[in-house]
Formats: C-alpha cells, structure tokens, sequence
C-alpha cells in the first residue's frame, strides 16, 4: 500500500521512492509498538466487560484466596450476560392460590392435617390451620384432606436430549460418543423444551429434574438443572442452579469404544483415561499453584476442553458417576482422593448396599433405583432392600427414574416401592423430593415445603404410594400446570399387612413339601366360575390338590400345615417373557442360559409367585421362533433344583412386525409379503411343522406389533390365510381396534402393561388399554405381573385372571392359571391383597 503511494506521487523519480523505502522498516516497528501500547489500554478498559466477566470478577463473582475465580452457577457464562447477573427466566406466577384442608406431607418427615398451604408470587407464603389472612383476589382449592406435597425431584433423567420418540434418530441427543472424555458437552445444547414426554411427565408429579447427558463416555458433560415448566430452555433452567457434570464407569464406556478396539476397553483403560484428564486439567489449570509460587493468574484462562474439570477440582461443579459395582465405586473414591476433587453423588450404583460406610464417609449421595435389575452383567447384584440399608447406614438416598429407561411419569411408584422393602414412609417420601435436592444442593428452595421455598406443589387425591395415585393439580413456581379431575379417588392405601405364616411339619417350607394343608385363607380358584372362598382350606395330597372348601378334611399321615389367617391363595402367577431367537425353526428353550445369575432372576419370579413362563421369542425377523414353556419352581431331582423344568418345547409360533422386526431396509410392506408367504403352505405336507401347527390350530401365532395400522392389516391377514388363534403381543395401540379383535376372537398380551407413548407405533397408546379391552371383551393378559390393572379400574378377579387363568387358556396350557381338585398344586399364599403393595409371598 505504502509503496504504490509513493510511486503514484512521485511519478518517475526513482531516487526519491529508494529514499523513503529505507524508512519502511523504521515504520513498521512504530506501529507494531503502537498496536500494542493501545491495545494493552483498551484491554485494560475491557476488564469490567469480557475478561473480566470471564475471569469471575464481575458483580456476583469474586476471586478466592488464592487467586482462582468462583464460577459456580449453571451456564453463566453463557446466560450471564457482560456485565454479571444472571439472565436466565425466573418466570413465577404473580397471583395467590390457597389450599384448604389438606394433609401436608412437608417431606423433612413432618405431617400436617387439617392444614392451609398458602402460594404468594411464585413462594410458599404460609402454612397453617385455619388461614385468617387476606383472601381477596386469591384462588381457593378446597380439600377434604387430599394430602398435599412437594413437587418431586427427579435427580437423573434425560428428558429433552433422549425426546420422545426414541424411534427418531433426531431426537436422541444426548452421548456425543466420538471421545470417551468429553467433559465440554452441554446438556443445554441438546436439550428439547417441546419434548413432548415433559407434559406427562409433570402429570405425575415430577416438578424439578437433573437432565444428565448419557453414560456412553467417562466424561460425558454438564448436566442441566430444569423446573418443568412451559417455554423456551432459558424458562426451565433453573436460575443461580449449581454447576453439575455427568461421568461414568464400567460397562457403557467399555462397550462402546471396546466394540471399536479403542481405549477403553477394560476398567484399567476407564480408569486410566480417567487420570489423564485431570492429571492434564490440574497441572495446566492449576491457579492456585500459581498464586502459590507468587506469580500472577492473570485473566481466568478459558478452554472448553477443561473448564468444565476445572470446575470440578476447584469444588465449583457438583460431580454425579454413573457407577455399579463395588470396585467402581471404590476407584472413582480413590481416583477423588488422589486429584482432591469430590463426588456428589453415586447414579445406579446397584452395589452401593455393599458399602454404605464408603458412601457415608464421604458424604456421598446415592441415586439408585428401587428393584430395576438384572438388565445386563454390572447389573445382577442390586438389592430391593438396597434402600433401607443405605439410609439405615447415613447415606442420603435419591430414587430416580433414568428416563426414558422408566418412566419419570411413574417415580412416585419408585418410593412406593421401596416403601413395601421396608423403607419408612416418610424416608421413602425424602427420596423422591427433599433428598434429591440436596444432592442437588437446591434444598434451601425445593424438596420440601417450607415458608420461602419456591411454590412445586403437588396434590394427590389417594395416598401418593397408591397404586395407581396421581396428581389432581401441580404447581410449578405457583404455576398451576396441571389438572386432572378424573383422578380414580379412594384407592387402597398400602397399609402393611400384620398377617403370619404358621408353619409346622418336617418339610415345611422346603422344596420336598408335597403333601399338606392349608387353612384360614381366602382362595381364588380362578376356575370357569371364577369361584372365591372366605376363610377357607386347601389339601395337598402327593403334590395334587384333594380337596378346596370351606372345611376340608386333614389328610392323614405326616403333613405339613401352613395357617395364614386372612392370608389369600391365588393360583401361581404365569409370566409371559421373551427371549431372543430368529425364524421359525430356532426355540426359545434351547436359548435358557442355566447360569447362577439366570438362576437368580428365576428365583426372584418365584419367590413373587411366578410358577411358570411363557417363553416368546423376540427378534428383528418377521418369523423369531418357537415359544416354549417352563417351570420356575424347584423340583426335587439334582437337575430340576438347578435349572427350570421344561414343561413344553413347542406352545407357539412368534412374529415380529413394524419398526422390531426391520432388518436391513425392509419395509413393513414387505414384511408382510414374508410373512403371507410363510403360510402358503401345503397343510398336508407341513402339518408337523411350527407354521403347518399354526394353520392347524395346534398352537397361537403369537405376533409383536404395536401400531394400530399394522394391527388392522394383521387382521385382514388372518382371515385371508384362516389363522385360527392369532394373539397379539405388545398391542400398545390395540385398544383403537377393540371392538374387532373381539369380535374375531384375538387375544392381546400387553407388553408393558401401561403402555407409554414412547415410539412413534406407541404413540396413541394409554395406560388404561387393559380395562378399555376387557371391557370390549377382548380375552387380554399382561406381560409382566403389574398391580396396577385393579387400580386403573379393572374388577378386581379379572385382574387376578389377566395373570392366571387368561394366559394359561390362551396357550392352552393344563395344571397351571387355576386351583382345582386333582390337578397340580400350583398355586402361592399371600400375606394380604397380592394386588397391593402391601403384602408379600408367604409360601
């Protein structure tokens, strides 16, 4: 530029453009001195705007002692805005709402009855008998003793970066699994607010969540602090919320970069890894060395690769690990202790019973489920009393949900649960409100409701450990975001059954007690008449049962005798399960692994009265294989005690359709094209084959389908190949077709039993199908035994038949789903109502 000037001035004259490039370098250097003379001032200037903001220095930040800046808050940085403050939307409601009359279960333990709760602008304004205070312009709910709550706290969740549909690659934004440590990922940069399971999940009473990134890398991300409320993501984050990240150990990671033979692929590469990056965050980030050794911080240094570590050496970032096992557990304490950082909280840790004074002596909190189990290898040492042992040994207890693993909208149900193992209520009430916040460091405001704390209010028209409780109102903020008032009211409180086995006899109680009597119990045969005898007996002669009566006679010889007084017999429990296989030649009983931990879960299905199983094979074919059907009860041979008895190899033929059984880019066109060719078959050349036993009517075809278009053209195929007994399984959005699947006669196993509109083929799904379909006179049967059917408006016998006498009819099966004279024992004693949670198996 310089240079052209001068020739365009000085036209011809060469000497004089010599003379002044000699100067050019003189130039330079006193404007690069310059530059940085002024740059330096207007830096300096800049200090109260970016840096300085960046730094920590700004209005409601500061530098500690030793020269590090405090930056604790979620996302403020990013929401802050230049000169400090946060900017994040604490939109509450402005008007005053009382509640009169309620039971108050504040959530620190406390029960209030006959008690006002008042709402001013978003807080709890006061709490007390009979409000005298100024009622004008204030919305009054009256109560007749509906017990009144906080909102719950679900401390791990993942709503909005795992949005329904789970069946959409576009909605699943929550493992950035490129790096196994990635501790820049934001929660907030994959956060939904329209996902559309927030609604839903509000219904049930969930106010506050901790939306985690997931666990397929060590370091997987901040997490997000969310109210559930309605808006954009700036109006759920919680403002001022503490900074939270998501690790985790064990299996996840190893699987995912093992699978690619990439570190990790052992604990030792986990850990390893691990090491390194707080090794590299605390040795390059490290301030307070640095002030220390008197040399100056300067302006905080800002590298998303470890600002996010930083804050956890630094006790600025709540740390929650997802970790199982013992030996995990033990390696991210010892892993804390050698980079002096600490851990919040313990997420899953389904042997963390083990070691309740580990947790407890660092003051770490366990997040855990209650009885979800036994789903892959770190997975089969939970305890369903894992609870209680770690609130009994100081450890503050969490329940949470993983969603969408379950489902958020049922955490209640979590408590109740672990009410039944034994928690107290109101501890088991803590762990689900109060508890959770604490390990969120959020306790001042929610989790319990106290005069100043923000207004999460919840009311439920039944006990909230009803089965099948939910809310008539939830307030968020003061918010009132939810109503229902179709609430089902005056459901069976889970009052604990007093009732005792008496047993005597040699054999009482063991496996080789085959010959006995039974008294004061209330019997449901579940026979063609549905027959219900109060205090009633029942003989066992030799394994066979003689007699069922008012007053049977005692057999005679050396019996044992079991007397259960208000105790109630129902027939043994029958489970319709799946196991994987593919085509129609592969059966699922030559797939049981024999193996202790399959033992276990057998076990445990026994010991909650499940005698036998259906096992239905599940694949992504259209054909997956041949049921088959077991035993879960013990015999008496060596062979028999170790592994289940098959009872049968050959009860059904299983199908796959829709989005489960596409392989490949198979449509469900051309699903259907595979599975009408299958059937067009000879009859009288294939008729000792799984399809020619099909066509026959020997045995069900037994079809996995969901969406009410699929079923619909299930239908038309049935009539078109004459498909004599077709069952549909899953069946989430059968109830739409309910008047023409009973009047064809075709039975329906749900599977789950509420379905959920998790999928786009669950989508029109409602947790009440069973009722809807019974009430159509749809012979239905659930998958797995689930109390809530009574609850959900279900006759109670019916609902006792859905896991009994319905699936033993629809398979065909004889000795099992009814109690009858001269046919096999098979049946469990209760303590109380088996539908509620307030009993358990006696026997």
């Amino acid at each position: 530029m310089i240079m052209e000037e001068l020739l365009i001035e000085e036209g011809s004259s060469r000497r004089r453009v010599k003379t002044w490039i000699l100067y050019i370098p003189i130039i330079l250097l006193a404007l690069i001195f310059l530059s940085n003379t002024i740059g330096s001032a207007v830096s300096s200037k800049k200090l109260s705007s970016i840096e300085s903001y960046l730094s920590g220095v700004e209005e409601g930040h500061s530098l500690n002692d030793g020269g590090c800046p405090e930056y604790t808050t979620q996302y403020d940085p990013f929401y802050g805005g230049m000169n400090g403050g946060s900017q994040l939307n604490n939109n509450v409601s402005q008007s005053t709402t009382i509640l009169k009359n309620g039971t108050v279960w504040v959530g620190n333990g406390q029960v209030f009855v006959n008690t006002d709760v008042v709402i001013v602008k978003g807080k709890i304004s006061a709490i007390t008998k009979n409000w005298s205070g100024s009622q004008a312009g204030a919305t009054i709910i009256q109560l007749k003793g509906e017990i009144v709550t906080p909102g719950l706290v679900d401390m791990h969740s993942h709503l909005g970066v795992y949005s329904y549909p789970e069946d959409s690659f576009g909605t699943q934004d929550g493992n950035e699994m490129t790096n196994p440590t990635f501790p820049q990922m934001r929660a907030l940069d994959g956060l939904n607010p329209n996902d559309p399971a927030i609604p839903h999940i509000r219904s049930g009473g969930v106010t506050t969540s901790l939306v985690l990134p997931g666990s397929g890398n060590i370091m997987g991300g901040e997490a997000a602090m969310v109210k559930l409320r309605d808006g954009t993501i700036r109006e759920m984050l919680i403002p001022d919320a503490p900074r939270a990240m998501k690790m985790a150990c064990g299996e996840n990671p190893k699987r995912v970069y093992g699978n690619r033979q990439q570190t990790p692929m052992s604990r030792m590469g986990v850990t390893y890894l691990l090491r390194n990056r707080f090794l590299k965050a605390a040795d390059e980030w490290d301030c307070q060395a640095h002030a220390a050794n008197g040399k100056s911080t300067g302006a905080r240094p800002f590298d998303l690769d470890l600002e996010t570590l930083v804050g956890v050496l630094r006790g600025q970032v709540l740390l929650n690990v997802h970790c199982y096992k013992e030996e995990d557990l033990e390696m991210m304490v010892r892993t804390s202790k050698e980079f002096n950082f600490k851990i919040a909280a313990f997420h899953h840790g389904l042997e963390a019973w083990r070691v309740p004074d580990l947790l407890q002596r660092n003051n770490i909190s366990a997040a855990i489920f209650t009885d979800h189990w036994g789903f892959k290898m770190e997975g089969y040492d939970g305890s369903v009393h894992a609870a209680k042992i770690l609130n009994d040994g100081g450890v503050n207890v969490a329940l949470k949900s993983d969603h969408p693993v379950l489902f958020a909208k049922d955490l209640v149900h979590e408590a109740a649960k672990a009410f039944h193992y034994g928690l107290p209520e109101q501890k088991a009430f803590s762990a689900v409100s109060l508890n959770p916040a604490k390990a969120l460091r959020l306790d001042s405001r929610i989790g319990s409701l106290e005069v100043g704390k923000e207004a999460d209010v919840v009311v439920w028209p039944n006990h909230p450990f009803a089965l099948g409780s939910r809310p008539s109102h939830v307030f968020v903020d003061g918010w009132l975001l939810h109503t229902n008032q179709n609430t089902k009211k005056n459901l069976k409180s889970p009052t604990p059954s007093t009732t005792r086995l008496v047993s005597t006899g040699k054999t009482a109680c063991t496996p080789t007690s085959r010959s006995f009597y039974v008294s004061g119990v209330n019997v449901y045969t579940m026979d063609a008449d549905q027959t219900v005898l109060t205090d009633a007996t029942i003989s066992v002669v030799d394994g066979s049962v003689t007699c069922v009566d008012k007053l049977c006679p005692i057999p005679s010889g050396d019996i044992d005798r079991y007397n259960l007084p208000g105790g109630v017999v129902i027939p043994g429990i029958v489970s319709l399960d799946g196991s994987t296989a593919q085509q129609e030649n592969i059966r699922a009983v030559d797939g049981i692994v024999p193996t202790i931990y399959y033992q276990r879960k057998i076990k445990s299905a026994f010991g909650g009265g499940v005698t036998s199983n259906i096992v239905l094979p599940q694949g992504n074919r259209v054909l997956s294989g041949v049921g088959g059907f077991i035993y879960t009860s013990p015999g008496t041979d060596e062979f028999s005690v170790k592994f289940p008895r098959i009872i049968s190899e050959n009860s059904s033929l299983s199908s796959s359709l829709g989005n489960r059984a596409k392989s490949g880019v198979k449509s469900v066109s051309q699903q259907f094209a595979e599975l009408r060719a299958f059937f067009q078959v000879d009859l009288n050349t294939s008729r000792n084959t799984p399809v020619g036993s099909v066509l026959s009517g020997a045995i069900p075809l037994v079809v996995d389908v969901d969406q009410a278009d699929h079923i619909s053209s299930l239908l038309r195929l049935k009539k078109e190949l004459n498909i004599p007994r077709l069952i549909i399984r899953g069946g989430a959005e059968s109830h739409k077709l309910k008047s023409q699947l009973a009047s064809e006669g075709v039975a329906v196993i749900l599977a789950p039993a509420r379905p959920k509109p998790n999928e786009f083929e669950t989508w029109n799904s409602r947790e009440d199908a069973v009722v809807v379909l019974r009430e159509a006179g749809v012979n239905v049967s659930i998958a797995v035994t689930d109390r809530w059917a009574v609850a959900n408006g279900m006759p109670y016998v019916e609902a006792l038949a859905s896991i009994t006498s319905v699936p033993a009819k629809m398979f065909g099966l004889n000795g099992v789903g009814r109690i009858r004279v001269n046919e096999t024992a098979n049946f469990a004693l209760y303590g109380g109502d088996p539908l509620s949670l307030s009993s358990s198996v006696q026997v």
